[in-house]
């Protein structure tokens, strides 16, 4: 379109508004169609859900008309968006909702303040933007008490950093002998008894549980993090979604849910999986969407995902997930997919050592934060 202004681009399409005729001409990769713009939606946002409606839907002849309808589906947001940063955690009981969420919060801040200090201020000054979906409780049926967490947290805030201890700890031979069996496992699952530690044996049990649906739980924990979701969505909140470890699986189906069964047209600006097994062969198989082919196989609500994990971490063994999600960047789902993991360390630590998959330590890394700081920024 001629003197048309660029405001979405991908893989697969790209918009263009024309300003001056007041129309929105969409190119999807097979068909053109040009679209009226009206003053009462807000065509930037419309449109993004627009091209997610016609390629998950594999609509590629809709006209003017048929489109607008589409676009007037999604919610006027205000002049005055609101930032939404919600935290979904990984598996095993975790302290009661308020304390463990000031806790997290409190990470979130030191991470941000790292690599920008004054956007640290300011959300500090606006703890009711930061959301922890308690899952654990319903999923365990108890708690357990934070104090003895306390006084570690407090240390990893207060450091400045990795120690040498640290990365020579996330990368010994152990280290790197134990990752190699959790791959074979991981690949293989009726080998989960050969596995040494006991702890891995019982995630990967926890997590069948999930992926079975056993008692209705995984739909039961899905709407736990839908319910505030869509609230947002319909208010036109900007959404930091951040799953670390299970949290992630669950977050991932979550949004797919929401787009594929629910037809809801909202997005989530940023998605930020920490410590996440979605790399993994085993998890894949079992998402919601794996048995269907082309867009209906992912979410198309994220228009970024950045993907962290920490050396050591043996939660996220296949540490990239653009190689294993790039048909979303193909097909137009997502605008970008980026891998995080060299030279990325979580140097929590409590009695018994060093811990590089605690949510703790995640979050106060700076390459956290710095992903946290740009997304409050609207980069």
């Amino acid at each position: 379109m001629a003197g048309g202004k660029q405001i979405v681009k991908g893989m697969a399409h790209f918009a263009m508004a024309d300003e001056k005729h007041g129309k929105i001409a969409v190119s999807h990769g097979v068909g053109f169609l040009c679209v009226e713009k009206t003053e009462c939606y807000c065509y930037t946002n419309a449109i993004k859900s627009l091209l997610v409606f016609l390629l998950t839907n594999g609509l590629y002849n809709l006209n003017s008309k048929q489109a607008l309808e589409c676009i007037k589906k999604v919610p006027v947001r205000s002049k005055k968006e609101k930032n939404q940063l919600i935290f979904v955690p990984g598996k095993n009981p975790k302290p009661p909702a308020e304390a463990h969420r000031e806790q997290l919060w409190r990470c979130v801040l030191r991470g941000v303040e790292q690599v920008a200090p004054d956007t640290a201020r300011i959300m500090a000054q606006q703890p009711g933007c930061f959301s922890l979906i308690s899952w654990n409780s319903l999923y365990y049926n108890h708690y357990k008490t934070i104090e003895g967490d306390i006084p570690w947290i407090d240390r990893v805030i207060q450091a400045p950093g990795p120690t040498e201890d640290d990365r020579k700890a996330v990368r010994h031979w152990r280290v790197r002998l134990a990752w190699l069996l959790y791959s074979v496992i991981a690949r293989y699952p009726f080998l989960i008894n050969l596995a040494p530690d006991p702890a891995v044996r019982a995630t990967i049990k926890e997590t069948c549980r999930y992926f079975e649906n056993e008692g209705n739980i995984a739909c039961d924990v899905r709407e736990l993090l839908k319910r505030p979701l869509r609230q947002m969505m319909e208010a036109g909140d900007r959404i930091l979604l951040i799953g670390h470890s299970m949290g992630s699986i669950i977050s991932y189906d979550a949004l797919w849910e929401l787009c594929h069964l629910e037809r809801n047209h909202g997005q989530v600006p940023l998605f930020l999986s920490l410590g996440s097994p979605l790399g993994l062969r085993y998890a894949q198989r079992r998402l919601q969407g794996a048995r269907y082919r082309g867009a209906r196989r992912y979410p198309g609500n994220i228009s970024t995902w950045q993907n962290i994990s920490a050396e050591g971490d043996l939660t996220a063994l296949d540490v990239t997930l653009r190689d294993d999600f790039k048909e979303m960047i193909e097909l137009g789902l997502t605008g970008a997919i980026d891998d995080h993991c060299e030279g990325v360390f979580n140097y929590f630590r409590n009695e018994k050592g060093l811990n590089a998959h605690r949510s703790y330590g995640y979050l106060v890394n700076p390459v956290v934060g710095r992903a946290i700081a740009d997304w409050w920024h609207g980069e």
